[in-house]
């Protein structure tokens, strides 16, 4: 084995556990997102608004790029968080967002 397979056997774990620890904080934050926004509207009697800036298009590939890429939007994933945790969507707290 050469030098150069060598360092890609050292450095392949390290960038799977970069990768991982991307995706554990995306979802934290997203979930925190989500969850302060339910908190909010159990508290205070009324559904909130969140505003991001975001872009058209499926939120699986968003979450799927931000996983590769460690870069994305957090407001399409949110939504689907929301969603899933409020059917009823009179009651969900709504996702504004914007270019």
């Amino acid at each position: 084995m050469n030098q150069m397979s060598r360092s890609y056997l050292v450095l392949l774990p390290r960038m799977l556990d970069s990768l991982l620890a991307s995706a554990v904080l995306m979802i934290v934050n997203v979930n925190a997102i989500a969850a302060f926004l339910l908190y909010l509207r159990e508290d205070k009697g009324k559904v909130p608004h969140a505003y991001f800036n975001w872009t058209e298009g499926n939120p699986l590939l968003y979450l799927l790029h931000y996983v590769l890429s460690g870069e994305g939007d957090v407001a399409p994933v949110t939504r689907e968080v929301l969603r899933k945790a409020e059917p009823n969507a009179q009651r969900r707290p709504a996702i504004h967002a914007g270019v």
